[in-house]
């Protein structure tokens, strides 16, 4: 806008995404954040988008670019096995399944970007604020052959820290769930049950140099 915003919901992001003006104005703004990391001396192992945008085809065909341009090897796989996730985790909720497979109807129809590395699968939307320490042991256990990203919101459970981010930025509802999420990655169970079923942590610097090989 006027003011140099992208005041745009979700939706409207992505039916507009594909006039030709809004896709200038997205990658000027994708542009300007790649140089901002790269700025503060941070070499970005992958790019992935807030809430999911690069689901729309215009923004994930410009995201490979831009991937391509700056030499950025991966980007996330949006496309979760919505239904494999619903039948052997945790029940999330019908908000959840249906929100999960919304967007993996709109990455499928998108399709996957070409030129840059990608997870074989991805984790955490169809259970987002819920990567709680039983989901964790039940993903371990029914987690499929290949590369997977698992998506999870931790943080500490700080409330003055909270109340200035959400004063500065919002709130979220995901914040009540992100020491929960925190305590699942330290679990001392959930540890032990990837170790037994042979499953290794990588980052995403290591699935790219992996790939590139």
């Amino acid at each position: 806008d006027s003011s140099g915003h992208l005041a745009l919901s979700f939706h409207q992001l992505g039916h507009r995404s594909r006039k030709d003006d809004v896709i200038k104005a997205i990658e000027t703004e994708c542009h300007a954040q790649i140089e901002k990391v790269l700025d503060a001396g941070i070499c970005p192992t992958h790019l992935d988008s807030e809430k999911h945008h690069a689901v729309w085809s215009p923004i994930s065909k410009l995201a490979a670019k831009l991937a391509k341009e700056y030499g950025i090897p991966a980007m996330r796989n949006l496309q979760e096995p919505v239904a494999y996730a619903l039948r052997v985790l945790p029940w999330p909720g019908m908000g959840h399944a249906f929100r999960a497979a919304m967007l993996r109807t709109y990455a499928t129809l998108s399709g996957n970007p070409s030129g840059v590395a990608l997870p074989d699968l991805f984790f955490g939307q169809t259970h987002i604020g819920k990567m709680d320490e039983r989901l964790w042991l039940s993903l371990a256990e029914n987690l499929p052959e290949g590369t997977s990203e698992v998506m999870v919101h931790p943080g500490e459970e700080d409330a003055n820290e909270m109340k200035t981010i959400g004063e500065n930025f919002g709130r979220s509802w995901i914040d009540p769930a992100r020491p929960v999420e925190m305590n699942a990655l330290l679990s001392g169970k959930v540890k032990k049950k990837l170790e037994d079923g042979g499953i290794e942590l990588i980052s995403f610097a290591a699935f790219a140099d992996a790939t590139e090989q």
